[in-house]
């Protein structure tokens, strides 16, 4: 992990933290046994996506609690990436949306343009 941007994002490890969701767990999952459907290969994905959309979540909900100069770090960040790899649909673990990206190119154009 890169240290420089740990604080834009939830910490990982909350273990600590009595009741504190895990992103890596799912509702009534018990010490990451899997689901009856997985262990019979099934095909479902459906935890994983529920994993997924669950830190999705928790992200959000973390990231509109930033102070405006770490989410404008944040989205600068992701922004600078997002322009040299167009292709990334998952940047640090969360989900790169449309826009997303039209807010990011927003303020790198903005910050460019203050800087002439």
């Amino acid at each position: 992990m890169n240290p420089c941007t740990l604080g834009w994002y939830l910490p990982l490890l909350v273990k600590d933290v009595p009741g504190a969701l895990q992103p890596s767990e799912q509702d009534g999952d018990q010490g990451g046994r899997q689901g009856e459907s997985e262990r019979k290969g099934s095909g479902n994905n459906n935890g994983k996506k529920d994993s997924s959309w669950q830190w999705q979540e928790l992200d959000a909900k973390f990231r509109r609690d930033l102070p405006d100069e770490a989410y404008v770090g944040r989205l600068a960040y992701r922004g600078l990436i997002m322009r040299a790899c167009r292709g990334v649909k998952v940047l640090d673990g969360i989900q790169v949306s449309e826009k997303e990206r039209e807010k990011a190119e927003r303020l790198l154009t903005g910050i460019l343009r203050k800087r002439v």
